[in-house]
């Protein structure tokens, strides 16, 4: 198991990456033409729009039992701990969904390296419409600013108090393990996005489709 990480620099460094995720598709989404944000290069295949819709809605599951938890913690009294040990599923779940390191993809972007399933209703292919861009980029941003809020009541509870509720409690992740997977699953779908839109501006090509 790695060393124990310091509460205030897991929690600084989240909401360190929740403002870069948004000035991301705020400054650099929002101006592309939307075409290129909703574009499918085929059937089931996923647009930058896409990207973000499943992002949005498969997060929202976390979030739930993640405010829960922080909730039992500030009704009973957990407070702080200065440090935060990571549990090894928690680091295996982080691992399997953020982005590489190393060398870059041919395209130059950070590279995905293991492709998973998606599972109901968080594809949004299989909507009877397509996800709408304001609708989507506003939702994203106000998910996020949730985030960051999650993230500053964090700071008043112990981030290794468990969270339960996921698979029937099958997983029992941590609070700090919680919030570093929502950043990892969110940056994995962020360079997804940006290939379909890359893709789209070059005029074809098929987007990653990977949970």
């Amino acid at each position: 198991m790695p060393p124990p990480l310091r509460s205030a620099d897991v929690l600084a460094d989240f909401q360190s990456d929740v403002a870069r995720i948004q000035s991301t598709v705020q400054d650099s989404w929002a101006p592309h033409a939307p075409a290129h944000l909703a574009e499918r290069p085929a059937p089931r295949k996923w647009s930058a729009l896409d990207c973000l819709e499943h992002t949005r809605r498969a997060n929202k599951l976390y979030m739930r039992p993640l405010t829960k938890a922080i909730e039992r913690c500030e009704a009973k009294g957990v407070r702080a701990d200065e440090h935060f040990e990571p549990g090894s599923v928690g680091l295996r779940m982080r691992a399997q969904l953020r982005p590489q390191p190393g060398p870059p993809a041919t395209d130059g972007r950070a590279r995905v390296k293991f492709k998973l399933p998606t599972v109901g209703k968080a594809d949004p292919t299989k909507d009877a419409t397509p996800p709408v861009q304001e609708v989507t980029l506003d939702a994203f941003d106000a998910q996020m600013e949730q985030l960051r809020a999650l993230g500053q009541r964090a700071e008043r509870v112990d981030l290794n108090a468990r969270v339960t509720g996921f698979f029937g409690n099958v997983l029992r992740l941590r609070i700090g393990d919680v919030l570093r997977y929502l950043i990892a699953h969110t940056d994995r779908h962020l360079v997804q996005a940006e290939r379909a839109i890359a893709r789209a501006q070059q005029g074809g090509g098929e987007a990653e489709r990977a949970d």
